[in-house]
């Protein structure tokens, strides 16, 4: 089963658009939210991490594997 990198990129801005768009009209302004992204494996992982990492801007999109194979103080990054 291959998955479809590009739109799980298009869903990601497409909820980054929706919390924007609900911020303009707050008086003050939210902390943004996490979004999960689950896959079944670490090369699926991997590479959606990587497609992220060069598509999307690092100012704005903190990205972050969470798997076993990654250690705990990276794991910890998460919380």
């Amino acid at each position: 089963l291959a998955f479809d990198y590009p739109i799980i990129e298009a869903l990601i801005l497409h909820i980054d658009r929706m919390y924007k768009d609900a911020q303009k009209d707050q008086i003050e302004e939210k902390p943004a939210g996490t979004i999960l992204v689950f896959l079944p494996g670490w090369g699926d992982i991997d590479t959606l991490q990587k497609r992220l990492a060069q598509n999307f801007d690092p100012k704005r999109f903190k990205i972050l594997p969470l798997h076993s194979q990654v250690t705990p103080q990276q794991q910890q990054e998460i919380f």
